[in-house]
């Protein structure tokens, strides 16, 4: 026999058939019984993933575009294409981009040797002036020697120069003479320098290194500056260069360097040097730089 519960209290009512129609007591409502709590899948929050054998838990990663391997091919044909015109140009002209500049042909000399053709022309002299192109000085008269011809200087193919013995045989070598000097030439500098100063400072560096050899030199430069001769542009640079060499007596010069652009694309140079041994020489000098003019 069954009773039922009515949410409150066990009724006096009893039945042998509880889910029989009409065995609830007259009145009262049945109470279901209790089972597993079923969620509603519909409600908000959390919702638990539904797995069927249809559906994979993840999708596929998709094939890469095309675009890629097309990028892919063009840079490979451009490296080939590269390294083949790479090989014909050093075929064609020798260039490798790669190859140490300090090994094979030399660089373009930045002080170009004058041209060795012909015998030396003798020095300008007129109205007791030398010439150097377009530029002359006053000629210096004693110590100073008769003016020679100095084959040494880049860009010229006529330099004047003027000495003063300093000390002969220097080092224990025959011949070997330190001297002052004053010298005077037309430059033949193609195409022009371009700009003055740089013009006169990479004509020191011809200089020096042509006159000084292998020899360490420090300078001091006193003034470098855009002077006139005779209305025309000009460079004046004026410096002491300082130096060691064996048995030699002087430590230094005096050196000035006047670079004048006598014409369009017409250069010529005055220059000098005195070494400390001869200092009483210097008056002589500023008299020769006093004197210079530019002919037409």
């Amino acid at each position: 026999m069954f009773r039922f519960w009515d949410g409150e209290r066990w009724t006096t009512s009893v039945t042998a058939n509880p889910t029989a129609q009409g065995s609830q007591p007259e009145g009262q409502t049945p109470v279901q019984p209790s089972g597993p709590i079923t969620q509603n899948t519909s409600a908000s929050g959390y919702q638990p993933i539904q797995m069927s054998k249809q559906t994979p838990a993840f999708e596929p990663e998709p094939e890469r575009s095309t675009k890629v391997w097309w990028g892919v091919l063009i840079a490979i044909v451009v490296v080939v294409i590269a390294v083949i015109g790479f090989f014909v140009l050093r075929g064609a002209t020798g260039f490798d981009p790669w190859e140490d500049p300090g090994k094979g042909q030399p660089t373009t000399n930045p002080c170009p040797a004058t041209p060795t053709t012909g015998s030396p022309q003798k020095p300008e002299l007129k109205d007791g002036r030398i010439y150097g192109g377009a530029l002359s000085y006053k000629q210096l008269g004693e110590p100073w020697s008769a003016p020679e011809t100095e084959s040494r200087l880049a860009y010229n193919s006529i330099a004047a120069v003027q000495m003063v013995l300093d000390q002969a045989s220097y080092g224990g070598t025959e011949g070997q003479n330190w001297v002052a000097s004053v010298l005077i030439a037309e430059l033949f500098a193609g195409d022009g320098f371009g700009d003055l100063q740089m013009g006169a400072e990479k004509i020191t560096t011809c200089v020096l290194g042509e006159f000084y050899g292998d020899t360490t030199l420090t300078q001091e430069i006193h003034s470098s500056k855009a002077v006139k001769i005779s209305g025309k542009n000009a460079w004046h640079i004026s410096m002491t260069l300082g130096f060691s060499i064996p048995g030699l007596n002087a430590t230094s010069e005096d050196v000035e360097l006047i670079l004048v652009e006598t014409a369009e694309l017409k250069y010529s140079l005055f220059y000098s040097s005195v070494p400390n041994t001869s200092s009483y020489l210097l008056p002589d000098v500023q008299e020769a730089i006093d004197s210079l003019e530019v002919s037409s």
